[in-house]
């Protein structure tokens, strides 16, 4: 099915759209995206704005999103680290690694943080320890930093497959596979994505996959210049 479009300068009223798509979908369990808690209240409350409840409508991120396509796909997956757990695996992967250029990076407090969120975006963007490596060395010039970044992510991806345990980007990267070897397993349910200026890497293949055999509805906002 096609991939269709909604543009339009913010608070054109591309939400009542999207609002009014997702009541008449009610009857294909239809799947609202957002990008934020905030977002999910506002949209569950315009939903029932008028005494009924939409049966039927759900409205997630895509965080949680990425969770139910991997649980239609029964994609196995181990326990989800805690964000707490997963920067204490950060700091052990930053202590069990050699360092030259990062080392006396890597003595400030605030490093294991900052590389935690580094791996989330090169989860988020689809870039493999691997990917990291060859993008430097194409570039060319010096790419010793960017090789210990990469170094330090494969020892955290090591250390948490270690631990038999998943994060958001174990869970996206399993479940973008699944669905491409079993592209009906979503089924039927028509999804509806709002507010995002931007999507990831991994959220565009997930957008493309589903719309390949449902209907994907993006809503996608620009800047009027008059």
């Amino acid at each position: 099915m096609p991939l269709r479009l909604i543009t339009g300068p913010p608070n054109s009223g591309r939400s009542g759209v999207v609002l009014g798509r997702l009541r008449s979908e009610l009857d294909s369990d239809p799947v609202l995206v957002v990008p934020t808690g905030d977002d999910i209240a506002r949209f569950e409350r315009d939903l029932c704005a008028d005494g009924q409840p939409a049966i039927g409508a759900q409205v997630r991120t895509f965080g949680s999103l990425f969770d139910e396509v991997a649980s239609a796909t029964a994609m196995p997956a181990g326990p989800r680290l805690s964000p707490p757990q997963r920067l204490a695996l950060v700091r052990a992967a930053v202590g069990s690694t050699r360092l030259r250029v990062l080392r006396r990076s890597a003595e400030s407090p605030g490093f294991a943080t900052a590389l935690d969120a580094l791996i989330a975006e090169l989860q988020a963007a689809l870039v493999s320890p691997a990917g990291l490596r060859d993008a430097a060395e194409a570039v060319g010039g010096d790419a010793a930093q960017e090789a210990e970044l990469a170094e330090l992510y494969g020892a955290y991806l090591r250390l948490r497959d270690r631990a038999r345990s998943s994060d958001a980007g174990s869970v996206a990267e399993g479940a973008l596979a699944a669905l491409r070897a079993d592209p009906g397993a979503w089924g039927s349910h028509p999804v509806l994505i709002y507010g995002f200026d931007d999507l990831t890497e991994a959220q565009l293949a997930l957008v493309w996959l589903l719309a390949a055999s449902n209907e994907v509805l993006l809503s996608r906002s620009f800047a009027d210049r008059g």
